[in-house]
């Protein structure tokens, strides 16, 4: 009976172990490729061992050198990276900081190259008694910014930059001022620095 069902099916067997070797070997083939892009960083070591963005590699800061193609892939990333505080909202925040005396919070409004910078600024400020005058100055600054206004997103290697001018008095002199915010990687505005 065995035997005349072998017979009877031999193709239908034959091509069940056809498929189920080609699965095999498709199987192995990706294991072996997400298993070499997990050892170079590349994708999550956890099953389904996901390939990790270029965003998601530079947030782990592991993007070096890219070609052409893979940098404008990366910009195209950020530029379309959802915003989860606006420059208004970074700006109030630092402002609030500023208020309480919170220095450390303060320069988390901070892009990552402005921090150690903005620190010595601020704790010099403090030493010198001008933390009331960098206050008003920084109020005056969200009074005069017209954050409605539709602003220009600029684009750089790995970097979205937006930038609030307004009128400021500088040795009793009337004069532009502002403030450059860049998107972070998470989809932050920080401020990147005051001129």
């Amino acid at each position: 009976m065995f035997l005349r069902f072998l017979k009877k099916h031999k193709y239908t067997i034959i091509l069940a172990v056809i498929v189920l070797a080609v699965l095999i070997i498709f199987v192995q083939n990706w294991y072996k490729q997400k298993m070499n892009l997990v050892e170079r960083g590349l994708a999550d070591p956890k099953f389904p061992y996901h390939q990790y963005t270029l965003l998601e590699l530079a947030r782990q800061g592991k993007l070096f050198d890219l070609n052409e193609q893979d940098r404008a892939k990366f910009e195209q990333e950020l530029k379309n990276l959802p915003t989860r505080a606006t420059p208004q909202e970074t700006f109030d925040i630092y402002i609030q900081a500023l208020k309480v005396g919170d220095i450390e919070r303060a320069v988390g409004c901070m892009a990552e190259d402005s921090q150690t910078s903005e620190r010595e600024f601020l704790n010099g400020a403090k030493e010198e008694g001008r933390w009331k005058e960098i206050i008003e100055i920084s109020e005056e600054a969200r009074n005069r910014i017209s954050w409605s206004a539709k602003k220009i997103e600029d684009s750089f290697v790995g970097t979205t930059e937006v930038n609030y001018n307004y009128s400021c008095v500088s040795i009793d002199k009337p004069t532009g001022c502002g403030i450059i915010f860049n998107k972070d990687l998470y989809g932050d505005w920080k401020i990147y620095r005051f001129y």
